[in-house]
C-alpha cells in the first residue's frame, strides 16, 4: 500500500507549528485536520499510532536554545562591531524534531527493503517468515516488511530461487507475470519480455496475460517473445546455485544477458539472430571456457578484447 503526503501544506500550519503542538497534545485532532486536510491527517494519525508503541527521545529544546544564545552573546562581546542576530524561535526546534520523527517513522514502516547483486555475485538470505532466497547475479528483489506475515509479496527483476515456508500466499511479481504459492521450492527468472518458472516442490501458480498455469515438481513454464513453452526436469534445485547455468528452448538473448551479468562483459551480437532458441550450458567461473562452450557449437566466431565480445557467423 502506498501513502502520498501532500507537499502543498497550509502555510499558517507550518508557521504556527501546529504539527508539533498536535504531537504534544496541545491541539485536538479536529484543529489539525482543519489545517492539513482529511487525506494528510489520516497519514499523520496512522504514523502517530504506530509511534506510540515506541518511546521517542525527549529533546530539551529550551535548554539547548538558552545555551546557543549564551554562546552567541559571548562571541559578540569580543567584537567591536555590533551585529544584529535573528535567532530561530524556540518552537522551530521542536517542529523540526517532530517532522524528522514523522519522516523517519514513515520510512521505517512503509519503505521497501531492497536487495541486489552485482556482476558475477550471488547472495542468500532468509525473509522474515524464515523463507530462504538465493539471488543470482545482477538481480534485484524488494519487499515490504510491514505486515509481511499476512502480505508476502516480492518484486523481482532477474533470477532467484525460493524455498518458501508455509503460511499466507507468497507472491513473486515480475514485469511479465506473477508467481503465487503457499509453501514450496521454485525458481523464477525474468527479464525483458521473458519469464521462466520451475517448480521443485509443492505447487506453483503462474499468472500471465489473464491465464493461470499450475506447475508441479519437475515442471517448467517459459514465456519468451510472446511464445510459451513447457517441459520437465529431473532436478532437486536449479543448477545455477551450484555454478552451472543450463538452458532449454531458451532465446539466445537470454543466454547473452546471463554471460554479461556473470562476467561483467559487453556482447555485440548485432550480426546474430538473438531470438534463436537454444539448448546450452556454461560454468559461471571461467569466462573463456563459457564463451567456447556456448559459441563453438553454434559455429560462431567471437573476439574478446577489453571485456567486449564481438560475435559473427562463420
Amino acid at each position: 500500500m502506498e501513502f502520498l503526503i501532500s507537499t502543498k501544506m497550509n502555510t499558517k500550519f507550518m508557521d504556527d507549528n501546529y504539527l508539533a503542538k498536535w504531537l504534544n497534545a496541545e491541539i485536538t485532532d479536529e484543529v489539525l485536520k482543519s489545517y492539513v486536510g482529511e487525506a494528510d491527517f489520516k497519514i499523520y494519525y496512522k504514523i502517530k499510532k504506530d509511534l506510540e508503541r515506541f518511546e521517542s527521545p525527549k529533546f530539551d529544546t529550551e535548554a539547548q536554545f538558552k545555551r546557543l544564545k549564551s554562546k552567541i552573546q559571548l562571541a559578540n562581546a569580543h567584537k567591536q562591531t555590533a551585529r544584529v542576530i535573528k535567532l530561530i524561535p524556540t518552537w522551530a526546534y521542536s517542529a523540526a524534531a517532530s517532522v524528522a520523527l514523522l519522516l523517519a517513522a514513515y520510512l521505517f514502516f512503509f519503505a521497501d527493503t531492497t536487495l541486489s547483486t552485482n556482476f558475477g555475485e550471488q547472495t542468500a538470505f532468509n525473509l522474515l517468515d524464515g523463507s530462504y532466497v538465493k539471488l543470482n547475479s545482477k538481480s534485484t528483489l524488494s519487499y515490504n516488511k510491514r505486515n509481511w506475515t499476512n502480505d508476502r509479496v516480492i518484486n523481482l527483476n532477474g533470477e532467484a530461487y525460493f524455498e518458501v515456508e508455509h503460511g499466507k500466499t507468497f507472491t513473486v511479481t515480475t514485469k511479465i507475470g506473477n508467481v503465487r504459492v503457499l509453501g514450496t521450492h521454485f525458481n523464477v527468472k525474468t527479464g525483458a519480455n521473458y519469464l521462466n518458472v520451475t517448480c521443485f516442490e509443492g505447487k506453483v501458480e503462474v499468472l500471465i496475460n489473464n491465464k493461470k498455469i499450475i506447475l508441479t515438481p519437475g515442471q517448467t513454464y517459459q514465456f519468451a517473445e510472446n511464445t510459451e513453452f513447457n517441459w520437465t526436469v529431473e532436478l532437486a534445485n536449479p543448477t545455477w546455485i551450484n555454478g552451472l547455468n543450463t538452458y532449454q528452448n531458451t532465446p539466445l538473448f537470454v543466454i547473452l544477458n546471463d554471460l554479461e551479468s556473470q562476467f561483467k562483459i559487453k556482447i555485440d551480437a548485432s550480426k546474430i539472430d538473438k531470438n534463436a532458441l537454444l539448448n546450452a550450458s556454461f560454468e559461471n567461473n571461467d569466462l573463456n571456457m563459457a564463451l567456447k562452450t556456448i559459441f563453438v557449437p553454434l559455429n560462431f566466431d567471437y573476439q574478446l578484447k577489453n571485456n567486449k565480445v564481438i560475435l559473427a557467423k562463420k
